[in-house]
């Protein structure tokens, strides 16, 4: 059962305005948590948070220059965005420039910087967070302690990246579904159903030409790419480029990168989403509302496998003439298309190049911080011998 419907971030310095909006809330029927009387920073206050987070139907964020720089606020917003928890931002001081934290520019939000704004748009607000909570319970698996784990949600169309990286690209739109893991690592002995919300996923694997844009902007020289782990894994290593770059079984243009970490793949998906938003400032283009990652294990697992259970991204029967395995190295990421796909339309889930996935090995959790945690790999590669 989930504890309380909206789980309320802010700053310190906003609690007055957070306190009309617990009102508003309270009034509408929607239970609602906060971390009065939790000092910030403090073990017990960060296990609290988290559980409060993952026990949430959403998170609503007011945005001021205050939240804007809190360091706690960040965390709470980064966790729940990891845990697929929906987020809403209201803007109640500053504009966007000042008042949106690090990562969130891209997000819609709404306006209540004023008492017309607010008096029209709660309402609005809490229609829309009432109907999120039904959908929610319709949606859940009874008796299923899990089915809420993963929060169906309806995202915009995904951003157009022709002027980032070069083709091939496309995505493939994944709806809301659920999906079997089998048992290993957090998984209990047997396997597991999850509910998965809706998604887009990339259709081909990253290039090697795509990749290079990344290494272009200095990727292995800025800091601000990678995570705190991820820079002095960086740096002890000495890396400058992934292994394998210059071997000629993989460095073709458009075959799919390979010999890259984890930390890695991460780095290239921050770089992916701060290229996307400056492109769309330079625009003036409407805003993308999400954010681009790494797909969970159980969302990489519904690319590839959809709800029926099947074997192979393409079916129950194994084809070598599908995927690229037992060879000598790696194949075009379009080689395949039309005829290793899976439900939704993804290429070499099957075959070609293992594919990293967020989710911890040990824990289930997803989550960029934590240094030394084993990661999800999934897929195969053209070293694989299957037959």
């Amino acid at each position: 059962m989930m504890k309380h419907h909206i789980f309320l971030s802010y700053s310190r310095k906003d609690t007055d305005f957070m306190l009309r909006l617990k009102t508003s809330f309270s009034e509408a029927n929607l239970s609602v948590w906060t971390d009065e009387g939790i000092d910030p920073g403090t073990a017990n206050w960060k296990r609290a948070i988290q559980g409060a987070i993952l026990d949430s139907g959403c998170l609503i964020c007011v945005l001021s220059p205050d939240s804007a720089t809190s360091r706690w606020v960040q965390e709470e917003l980064d966790f729940a965005e990891l845990q697929e928890v929906p987020i809403f931002l209201v803007l109640v001081r500053g504009n966007e420039k000042e008042a949106v934290p690090f990562g969130f520019t891209t997000h819609q939000w709404a306006y209540l910087r004023s008492e017309i704004n607010y008096e029209t748009r709660i309402p609005k607000l809490i229609e829309i967070i009432q109907r999120r909570m039904r959908s929610i319970s319709a949606e859940a698996a009874p008796n299923d302690p899990l089915a809420t784990v993963q929060i169906p949600v309806d995202f915009p169309p995904p951003p157009d990246l022709s002027a980032i990286l070069p083709p091939p690209f496309a995505w493939c739109y994944v709806p809301q579904g659920m999906v079997q893991i089998e048992g290993g690592g957090y998984v209990p002995d047997g396997g597991r159903s999850y509910a998965v919300g809706s998604f887009y996923i990339a259709k081909y694997p990253v290039t090697n030409s795509q990749y290079a844009r990344f290494m272009s902007d200095g990727a292995y020289n800025r800091q601000a790419f990678w995570t705190q782990a991820g820079w002095r894994w960086r740096t002890q290593q000495g890396w400058r480029e992934p292994a394998h770059w210059n071997d000629p079984r993989f460095n073709h243009n458009d075959h799919p990168v390979v010999g890259i970490s984890w930390y890695e793949a991460i780095a290239f998906v921050r770089w992916l989403n701060l290229r996307l938003h400056h492109q769309i400032k330079r625009e003036n283009e409407p805003a993308f509302t999400g954010s681009l990652r790494l797909p969970t294990e159980h969302q990489w697992q519904l690319a590839a496998q959809g709800e029926d259970g099947r074997e192979f991204p393409w079916g129950d029967d194994w084809d070598h003439e599908r995927c690229n395995t037992g060879r000598e190295g790696t194949t075009l990421v379009s080689e395949y298309d039309g005829k290793n796909n899976s439900p939704y339309g993804a290429v070499d889930l099957a075959g070609n190049v293992w594919d990293w996935c967020l989710t911890q090995y040990k824990t289930g959790r997803n989550d960029i911080t934590t240094a030394g945690e084993p990661r999800i790999w999934r897929g195969g590669s053209w070293s694989d011998d299957i037959s």
